[in-house]
């Protein structure tokens, strides 16, 4: 099944799921298509039945008459990746004007057709809606009829063979090594030396493993010297004090 035929106007415009149907019908209905087409047929065949220009027509009208409430990238999500000229070429001059005092393309995606009705306007809400949503459909329609319709909606351009051979020849990374785990219960630091593992099977919960001491020699060996040093000192400190 290609992808033309899974995509509905339904999947391009959210607000046509949650819609009455009967209100619905009353702008989409053709004779030319089975009833509830925007849910069951695929877009292109749609669009060759009734044309893109009738279809943008009866989705403007839509817009502003049952979800002028709605951001327009929120009626039409594609509107969220698709590019424009800044210049808007092809369009109508009073469509563009109203388009540059909105604040421009990407500022007018924004918007609520209930943003767009101005008095004084050049362009009516329902004018500039059908242009817009001609700017989608038309690239949408170019690419079916190349055999892109999923490079059309996602609003971008196909990878070109030499960037598509660059990413394939492209060196990969130096894989990470792993870091090595201590097993559960264990500990990832070196005993000390002298001891063995049984020695540390031997401490008992909460003691120190202390380090062994060399042959011959006992703990408090190394105090032995150091307190007669310490208890001269203190009576030399007593004789300097009481000489005169």
């Amino acid at each position: 099944m290609d992808a033309e035929s899974t995509i509905c106007l339904s999947d391009l415009v959210p607000a046509l799921r949650w819609s009455r149907p009967q209100q619905v019908a009353e702008m989409l209905a053709d004779p030319r298509l089975p009833g509830g087409w925007w849910a069951s047929v695929g877009i292109g065949r749609a669009m060759r039945a009734t044309g893109v220009d009738w279809l943008c027509e009866r989705l403007a009208r839509l817009a502003v008459g049952r979800w002028d409430h709605l951001p327009l990238t929120d009626l039409l999500p594609a509107l969220q990746v698709h590019t424009v000229d800044p210049a808007m070429p092809g369009w109508p001059d009073p469509v563009r004007t109203v388009v540059n005092h909105l604040g421009g393309w990407y500022r007018l995606r924004r918007l609520t057709p209930c943003d767009l009705q101005a008095p004084a306007a050049p362009a009516s809400p329902e004018v500039l809606l059908t242009t817009v949503f001609r700017e989608v459909f038309g690239r949408l329609e170019s690419e079916l009829a190349s055999g892109r319709p999923e490079q059309a909606l996602a609003g971008g351009k196909p990878a070109t063979p030499a960037q598509v051979q660059a990413q394939a020849q492209a060196p990969a990374g130096p894989a990470s090594e792993p870091v090595p785990q201590a097993a559960p219960g264990t500990t990832s630091q070196p005993f000390p030396p002298g001891r063995t593992r049984d020695d540390l099977a031997a401490v008992p919960p909460g003691g120190d493993l202390l380090p062994a001491l060399p042959a011959g020699r006992r703990p408090g060996d190394h105090l032995a010297a150091v307190r007669p040093a310490r208890r001269a000192g203190a009576r030399t400190g007593r004789r300097d004090a009481h000489s005169p």
